[in-house]
């Protein structure tokens, strides 16, 4: 099966996507969970990654990937050159069988900690019993969490978060799980069908826990993602502008399609806890179904 397409950039898209990006509709989308238990260096300090592969296919014998490439290139795609055009466009199709093409269009990571885990001490894992823990086990083991984790979690040792996650959240005092959704990627031209947001809710689903805060940082992955071919050297006044635009939309799109509540503190920093129905993440479940 293909892997890695969405890792195409805007900067590197093809001329055509310049004034008008290529934009498909998936026929069918799947998904597959996976877990690097013991296969990171997370795993010694009580922290699990998680990863959701999503995957998109269509019906080859209705022709839609055809037209679709034929109105969007301005020449006529032939069944037999639609591989070729589709990896022009960053997505790389496989024949998943004689009727359907397939694509790996997406990937979530997230990563997990469960609270006071009588497993992690058998296993000689950290235990993490409250916020001080957390913040040492993210200091030490996963800085890139830093700055979300910080957000949410209560230094003093005396809980597990801060009076503003309880103030919003009560049954957060008991929590037994924190998930933090840490990147989500989707392959240009499948973007605008809520793939992301659809992964997240498929991970959050799998869970089986009526305790988890779960909490995300509203964010693009790099520059190119704010400016087709990223840029070279400090940011100028302009692109820290566009990049904090980019940033406030994201934070904008999160709260609308996940349900998550923006931290005053920080208003990219997004929570929710699964206690709470949360009508947004039942509607995610739904699409694609």
């Amino acid at each position: 099966m293909p892997d890695d397409s969405w890792e195409l950039t805007a900067g590197v898209l093809p001329d055509c996507c310049r004034q008008v990006p290529l934009r498909l509709v998936p026929g069918v989308v799947h998904c597959d969970l996976l877990t690097n238990r013991q296969q990171d260096g997370y795993f010694e300090f009580g922290i699990d990654t998680w990863r959701v592969r999503t995957w998109a296919s269509w019906d080859s014998e209705d022709a839609y990937l055809e037209d679709t490439l034929t109105a969007h290139v301005g020449r006529d795609v032939a069944y037999g050159d639609v591989v070729h055009v589709a990896a022009d466009h960053g997505l790389r199709l496989d024949a998943a069988d004689e009727d359907r093409w397939c694509a790996s269009v997406g990937e979530l990571v997230a990563h997990a900690v469960t609270f006071e885990d009588p497993y992690a001490a058998a296993a000689e894992r950290g235990v993490i019993a409250d916020g001080a823990d957390l913040l040492a086990a993210v200091d030490d083991a996963a800085r890139e969490l830093v700055d979300v984790v910080s957000v949410v979690a209560d230094p003093t040792g005396e809980r597990l978060f801060n009076t503003e996650v309880l103030n919003r959240y009560p049954d957060a005092e008991f929590a037994d799980r924190l998930l933090v959704l840490s990147t989500i990627r989707v392959t240009p031209a499948l973007r605008g069908n809520l793939l992301g947001a659809w992964a997240a809710a498929q991970l959050i689903g799998a869970i089986p826990t009526a305790g988890t805060l779960v909490v995300t940082k509203a964010a693009p992955i790099n520059w190119s993602d704010v400016i087709a071919g990223g840029i070279d050297g400090p940011a100028t006044p302009t692109q820290d502008a566009a990049w904090t635009a980019e940033q406030e939309r994201l934070a904008a799109h999160w709260s609308t399609h996940l349900g998550f509540t923006p931290m005053m503190s920080d208003p990219n920093v997004l929570i929710w806890h699964s206690s709470y129905v949360n009508d947004a993440l039942l509607d995610l479940h739904r699409l694609h179904a």
